[in-house]
């Protein structure tokens, strides 16, 4: 355990002996997971679990990974801020492996392989899909988790994400998944309250997200960005870190940083396992290296490879494995039962 880790963990328990002195023991933590260019984020309160997002297709296995050394045996709440590949295709596992209790999701049809497969992932499990209204709760031990978004239809589909407000002892987290500016300016106008003590910056740090007017209503201390290392996508933009570095904001970034946890504990304190980050840059869109990734061929190496919209999975000479979009492609080294562990299911043609 790093040096930072142990301190956090002192300090943790030297304030949770305070607090069962006082009558108050309730602790809620929240895991920023290092899914790459992606959002995941596990909520832990008092012994019971929900997850936000589950990352793109190559992050399911690690997803799993970690709620099992965690000790998680089933989730109370699976959210999916919106259906996006890089928010939902790594909750394939998740449901796979873990009983849920109930999943949440906005209410509309994207069209896209990624939806389908999700709603038939989650058909297959006997799962009914919630679409939560405004101001909408529920009881995560004893944090609050709060739905800020209003329900209705929104041009762009990155603004009907899932908005929620987590709260547990005098402190707030919100989280936006890829709402815009134009988005935020909703939830502005709206007078909801934003006010909140950690913000996890919309659309991976996007300079079409986090505007001066949000960051005004927010006040966060704190702001956390799930983005991959140097992806080619610039996340999170030179603008909005300026826009951070401006308000004298703390940051946290998973691509800097890995996977990052919050405690909330009573008093209002935040326990930190990780000291701020000192990189405020930002990226830059590289078109080339898009276009190089997009051609990039399936290594020699792999032993199947996974689509991260249909949920199937491929011996590497299949001719459907050569025909999966390069950004749904994952090349992976595990075994046949793994993979289907994962949430995947083998190809119909090669039988693998």
């Amino acid at each position: 355990m790093k040096k930072r880790s142990v301190i956090a963990a002192i300090i943790l328990f030297i304030l949770l002996s305070f607090s069962a002195y006082a009558g108050d023991t309730g602790v809620f933590t929240a895991h920023f997971l290092d899914v790459g260019q992606g959002l995941c984020v596990l909520l832990e309160s008092d012994g019971e679990y929900a997850v936000y997002d589950g990352g793109g297709p190559e992050s399911s296995r690690f997803v799993v990974s970690y709620l099992k050394e965690l000790g998680v045996s089933r989730l109370d709440l699976v959210i999916a801020s919106h259906y996006d590949l890089d928010h939902v295709s790594g909750l394939a596992g998740v449901l796979n492996v873990f009983p849920v209790l109930e999943i949440w999701g906005p209410d509309y049809d994207p069209g896209t392989n990624v939806y389908d497969s999700l709603m038939k992932k989650i058909q297959e499990h006997g799962y009914v899909m919630h679409s939560p209204s405004r101001d909408e709760t529920f009881s995560l031990g004893g944090t609050e988790i709060r739905v800020l978004s209003d329900g209705l239809y929104h041009e762009k589909e990155n603004d009907r994400s899932i908005v929620i407000s987590v709260s547990r002892n005098d402190s707030r987290l919100l989280i936006t998944g890829d709402l815009t500016s134009d988005g935020e300016q909703g939830f502005i106008d709206s007078g909801v309250s934003l006010s909140s003590d950690i913000l996890v910056l919309g659309h991976h740090g996007s300079s079409s997200s986090t505007s001066w007017s949000f960051l005004s209503a927010v006040k966060p201390s704190s702001a956390v960005i799930s983005c991959g290392i140097d992806n080619e996508w610039g996340h999170p933009s030179k603008r909005t870190m300026e826009r951070i570095r401006t308000s004298g904001i703390s940051v946290y970034r998973t691509d800097r940083q890995g996977t990052i946890t919050a405690s909330f504990v009573p008093g209002g304190s935040i326990i930190w396992n990780k000291a701020c980050s000192d990189d405020l840059s930002g990226g830059t869109y590289d078109e080339d290296l898009v276009k190089r990734e997009t051609a990039a061929e399936i290594p020699e190496d792999v032993t199947y490879v996974l689509n991260g919209s249909s949920f199937k999975f491929h011996r590497p000479e299949c001719e459907m494995a050569g025909a999966v979009n390069p950004r749904n492609r994952v090349a992976f080294t595990g075994t046949r039962e793994e993979a289907i562990e994962l949430g995947y299911e083998p190809c119909g043609k090669c039988r693998p």
